[in-house]
């Protein structure tokens, strides 16, 4: 199955089919195969990757006293604290499954979680998941 619009995506789905084909555009898509990476600490971007298929897993860098790394499933994101404080990437990723993700640049993802409502719901969400961890 190819997948290869945001619609497929729980944050998108209720986005009208033409405002998600814009944002379709805007985006990277990857395929990435298991045992990839698909982002390492080094990038020197603010992108935000949805993951459409598969499963990838993130480590945390530095992480020498408590290691840390968490699965991400089809149906979840990562990267949006990178892209809403600017800060620097301390994520390695992985594709534990073979993926499908979009790469959304990281100004667009701001744009889209002030203007797409379940986005910004779902980023908060994850932001308070992370305080909890």
């Amino acid at each position: 199955m190819v997948i290869n619009s945001l619609s497929a995506h729980p944050c998108f789905n209720t986005l009208d089919p033409e405002s998600c084909r814009i944002l379709d555009r805007r985006c990277v898509w990857l395929k990435a195969a298991a045992g990839a990476w698909v982002v390492i600490e080094t990038a020197n971007d603010r992108d935000v990757y949805f993951v459409l298929t598969g499963r990838v897993r993130a480590a945390l860098r530095g992480a020498r006293l408590r290691p840390f790394s968490r699965d991400i499933e089809a149906g979840s994101f990562f990267g949006e604290t990178t892209a809403l404080e600017g800060a620097s990437r301390s994520l390695n990723v992985l594709a534990v499954e073979d993926s499908t993700l979009a790469q959304m640049p990281g100004s667009v993802f701001v744009e889209t979680v002030f203007t797409h409502r379940p986005l910004g719901e779902a980023v908060v969400a994850n932001l308070s998941l992370e305080i909890v961890r």
